[in-house]
């Protein structure tokens, strides 16, 4: 009887959270916004007056700029 009810109890938790299970994205795109803000604002790249973009580490995701008149510094 106590089998029973583990199994039914595994059973039932694995048929509902395989609706909360998301797959993992190995990157995302990185953008550089048309007011000058970044997006996600943890990405490497950095900027102090909004013209100026220096990579600040390195990025292996796609990189979005929305923004005219800039300048984007790989620094080196």
């Amino acid at each position: 009887m106590r089998t029973t009810v583990v199994g039914i109890f595994l059973l039932i938790v694995m048929i509902t959270s395989r609706f909360y299970i998301q797959a993992v994205g190995a990157s995302s795109t990185i953008y550089i916004r048309a007011d000058g803000s970044i997006d996600p604002p943890a990405a490497p790249i950095s900027s102090s007056d909004n013209i100026t973009y220096t990579l600040t580490g390195n990025i292996a995701e796609p990189v979005v700029i929305e923004r005219s008149n800039i300048i984007v510094d790989g620094d080196g």
